[in-house]
């Protein structure tokens, strides 16, 4: 793979803007027309601030990363190059099979915070900026952009097997775009994660009610007629924050679970009583993604500024640590 623009790191860190977002879209990051700098959000309500205030540690217990700065949703495509989208870095850093740093794609970015592979092998990146979906060869050159002025602060991005591009803003309003370019009406789901279930697409998140996770199927063959979505299935363990999900040849669902520092892995065969096996991780994980071919779990740490490879196999041992 040929390397690509290298990303500017800290460059964006003078001048790092903030909206507020909703309780149940907690790590949704904003430029907005006020211009705050680092150490005034830091010093904020919004649960960015101590997201920031992480991340600015002096240099003495943070080390400084060459490539990765507010990593968030994460994506591998089928030869297990891994995608990183950098919110402050405004670009989608690269990694091939041994991850080696290839570059990245920085071409009309604003703070992406996720990232997807199509079935031609093109990456989709969700602009949380800009309210915008662009599509890139694998190299970097652009090839569309969808504008919704109805996606607002755009945190989640998956791509199901119709190739119809799913998007969950920080209001948990879910956006259907298909791929003959029809627009789907948004869907309230007060979600925070979404993701491919089987032929549905699965939504993580928050009910109004407070503590419990769910799982909001919507069959992707029927996507233009989505009249009556329903809950498939009501989980009983607590969900606070749920930062992403993927999926494994297996029908395993891995999701991270950012309060409760863990990720959890949930049986897709139906049952759905608790997840078949945790873990825990370091701190507050977002993104996540599973090449199961060679047996690794990725997981994004916004505010470590990594991503942790580890092992899908019990206890789920780290392999790496990606900077």
């Amino acid at each position: 793979m040929p390397i690509l623009d290298k990303p500017f790191a800290a460059a964006l860190f003078g001048t790092i803007a903030l909206a507020v977002a909703p309780a149940h879209a907690q790590y949704a990051p904003r430029i907005a027309a006020t211009r705050l700098s680092p150490d005034t959000i830091a010093q904020t309500q919004s649960p960015l601030g101590p997201l920031m205030a992480r991340a600015r540690a002096p240099a003495a217990t943070q080390p400084v990363v060459a490539h990765l700065n507010l990593p968030y949703g994460i994506a591998l495509d089928p030869a297990g190059n891994l995608y990183v989208a950098n919110v402050f870095g405004n670009n989608v850093a690269i990694y091939n099979v041994k991850h080696v740093y290839q570059g990245a794609i920085t071409s009309n970015m604003s703070s992406p915070t996720s990232v997807a592979i199509d079935d031609e092998g093109n990456v989709v990146v969700l602009n949380n900026g800009s309210d915008t979906i662009n599509t890139y060869t694998p190299t970097g050159t652009q090839l569309s952009s969808i504008t919704d002025p109805t996606l607002s602060n755009g945190t989640s991005l998956v791509c199901d097997p119709d190739d119809t591009l799913w998007a969950l803003d920080a209001t948990g309003m879910l956006h259907g775009y298909l791929a003959d370019g029809t627009v789907l009406p948004p869907l309230a789901s007060g979600g925070t994660a979404v993701g491919v279930w089987g032929p549905n697409v699965a939504i993580w998140g928050i009910q109004s009610a407070g503590s419990s996770g769910y799982s909001e199927g919507i069959d992707s063959r029927a996507t233009a007629v989505r009249d009556n979505p329903q809950i498939d299935s009501l989980f009983p363990s607590a969900f606070p924050l749920a930062g992403a999900q993927a999926t494994d040849g297996n029908h395993l669902q891995y999701v991270t679970d950012a309060a409760n520092n863990q990720v959890e892995i949930w049986n897709g065969n139906g049952s759905y009583e608790s997840p078949v096996a945790t873990f825990p991780v370091p701190s507050e994980p977002i993104g996540i993604a599973v090449d199961t071919m060679r047996h690794r779990i990725y997981v994004a740490f916004p505010n470590l500024n990594e991503v942790i490879v580890y092992s899908t196999v019990a206890p789920y041992d780290q392999l790496a640590i990606i900077h």
